[in-house]
């Protein structure tokens, strides 16, 4: 519980953050196309981080950076429901993996942008009409509900 919370504060930080800092080109930029980055992650950094143990150390805070940036982008594009609607967040974060393998001297934050671009065109645009699945952990169940009351 200690490292949980010790933990959830800055990652929701961190996602606030992203929600407002996220780069949308010519939205969210200055009139050069520039931006502020708040949290830099060189790719060899990113590359350490993954050896460690999955969901655990530095390596979780890289999943809860990615899904904060994927989350943002998602809140912040237009006509975006889900800019990677058949990915989870490991098959995002292995694309990232095999970018930062082929670009060492790069960032996270540009392995991003590009598997954003890369994605766009076939994002999802629109929310299912459909309800949505009966969750499968525990931990889901009890989130499921509390959406549903």
């Amino acid at each position: 519980m200690v490292w949980r919370m010790k933990t959830t504060r800055p990652a929701l930080f961190l996602f606030g953050l992203m929600c407002t800092a996220l780069p949308l080109r010519g939205q969210a930029a200055d009139s050069k196309g520039l931006y502020q980055t708040l949290y830099y992650i060189p790719c060899s950094t990113y590359a350490e981080d993954r050896k460690e143990p999955e969901n655990s150390g530095k390596n979780a805070v890289d999943k809860i950076y990615v899904s904060g940036w994927l989350s943002g982008y998602n809140y912040l594009t237009p006509n975006t429901f889900d800019i990677a609607p058949d990915h989870n967040v490991d098959k995002a974060l292995e694309w990232l993996d095999g970018f930062c393998a082929k670009k060492p001297q790069s960032s996270l934050e540009a392995g991003l942008l590009q598997l954003t671009d890369e994605l766009y065109p076939n994002r999802m645009k629109e929310a299912p009409s459909a309800k949505p699945k009966a969750p499968e952990t525990p931990f889901d169940d009890i989130h499921f509900h509390i959406q549903d009351k």
